[in-house]
């Protein structure tokens, strides 16, 4: 499953003057009776009680990985994957 992520500009208002969009796989595996949601990309993981709950979960970790994570850990994180 792909899905396009966050711009950084949506993440980090006034870092970023332009929009950069980049693409990230997620991998839903089912675990007992949860979901699990994982960006191999990044190294992220969520969890949800439906694979779409899951997945929005997932959403939401890495845009707050981008928010929170400074310049230098993103670019490790990103070239990493």
């Amino acid at each position: 499953m792909n899905w396009k992520g966050l711009t950084l500009a949506e993440c980090r208002p006034g870092l970023y003057t332009r929009s950069m969009t980049y693409s990230f796989s997620a991998v839903v595996t089912k675990e007992g009776r949860m979901f699990v949601a994982l960006c191999p990309e990044l190294d992220i993981a969520s969890q949800g009680r439906t694979s779409a709950t899951a997945t929005k979960n997932l959403k939401e970790a890495v845009r707050l990985f981008f928010e929170t994570a400074s310049p230098a850990e993103q670019r490790r994180s990103t070239l990493a994957g």
